[in-house]
């Protein structure tokens, strides 16, 4: 049977529309989702590449090495261990020197996960002026991650949105200058000349007796100009999950590694094991006594039985006295004189 040219060509443009769902759902769109996923990442980095992170806070600044090695924590007793990558550096607000302590592995493995994770495709495009409308002025707390290839980034965390279902926050470059900005570090000191100085100083004065009014000099007109310029700049705020803050809003005691705990209770259950399994034959012995002791119960009826038999002999010793009917019946001849002397006695009163 021939097919009509419209049949084959319908039959050909099935097939190629299904060959083209078949290629779509298998190979594009996991690729697209994959493109964006990738573009709603905070941070465009891996985490195995992060060499360091330092975490300021109000009250103390967090800093995290990862190790080279995994470094031992042993128990009290050294039965036991635990491993941690990461060695942290802990100097408390208002102390002089800092404190060396293993990290804290599973705290700062939570971390790099919501550093992995963190995702958000709705960022808010602001200048850097009205960043305190976002808690970002005096943010929270300020994250630093410094990668293997030299390269490092920052992360403020600010206050939270309305519906509390988000953080703001706010990433930069280590390009950006923010750094000396963050940690309040001074601008390096240049050479002075000691005859510029002089004559710099001169004209200051003379300039200031004339007018009062202080000349403006290149450098003063560079750091207005980056004022200017920082407050005018378009920055974009992220609205981050809210596990990021709780990632880094932790007591410098979290981050310090605990020993593991000591396996006495392990021990505990075998020796318990062992103890009924010698009680067991003891308690079948007394198992035998208790019939023993019921034994005496069935002897004092026994006792009981010629208690009841003593009474009997009473019975027939009360019988026995029936010699009472013979005595009186015996003297039969007694009666006869006795009738004859009745007779005498009647025959008198006629006499």
């Amino acid at each position: 049977m021939k097919l009509k040219r419209s049949t084959q060509v319908l039959l050909l443009l099935a097939v190629i529309f299904g060959g083209g769902v078949l290629l779509y759902e298998g190979a594009i769109a996991p690729e697209l989702e994959r493109q964006r996923q990738e573009e709603q990442r905070a941070f465009k980095f891996e985490v195995e590449a992060i060499r360091q992170m330092t975490l300021r806070r109000e009250d103390y600044t967090l800093e995290l090495t990862r190790l080279e090695e995994p470094l031992e924590i042993p128990s009290e007793d050294e039965t036991s261990f635990t491993t941690t990558d990461w060695q942290a550096v802990i100097l408390h607000e208002g102390e002089a020197e800092a404190q060396e302590y293993p990290a804290n592995d599973a705290y700062v493995s939570f971390l790099l996960m919501v550093l992995d994770n963190a995702r958000s495709d709705r960022p808010i495009v602001t200048r850097e002026a009205n960043l305190a409308e976002y808690g970002l002025e005096t943010p929270r707390a300020r994250l630093r991650i410094e990668l293997d290839n030299g390269e490092s980034q920052e992360l403020w965390v600010g206050d939270r949105d309305f519906t509390g279902s988000f953080v703001y926050g706010l990433i930069r470059s280590g390009d950006d200058g923010s750094d000396n900005e963050a940690e309040g570090s001074p601008e390096p000191d240049t050479e002075v000349n000691p005859e510029t100085d002089s004559e710099t100083d001169s004209e200051t004065d003379s300039e200031a007796t004339d007018g009062n009014n202080t000349p403006e000099t290149p450098e003063t007109a560079e750091t207005n100009e980056t004022n200017e310029t920082s407050e005018t700049e378009e920055v974009s705020v992220f609205l981050l999950p809210l596990n990021i803050e709780n990632a880094v809003n932790r007591s410098p005691e979290d981050w310090q590694a605990q020993p593991p705990p000591t396996p006495p209770q392990v021990d505990e259950p075998e020796t318990e094991t062992d103890t009924p399994e010698t009680e067991t034959p003891e308690t079948d012995t007394p198992e035998t006594d208790t019939p023993e002791t019921e034994t005496p119960e069935t002897e004092t009826p026994e006792t009981e039985t010629p208690e009841t038999d003593t009474p009997e002999t009473d019975t027939p010793e009360t019988d026995t006295p029936e010699t009472d009917t013979p005595e009186a019946e015996t003297p039969e001849p007694p009666q006869t004189n006795s009738e004859d002397g009745e007779d005498g006695d009647n025959g008198t009163p006629p006499g």
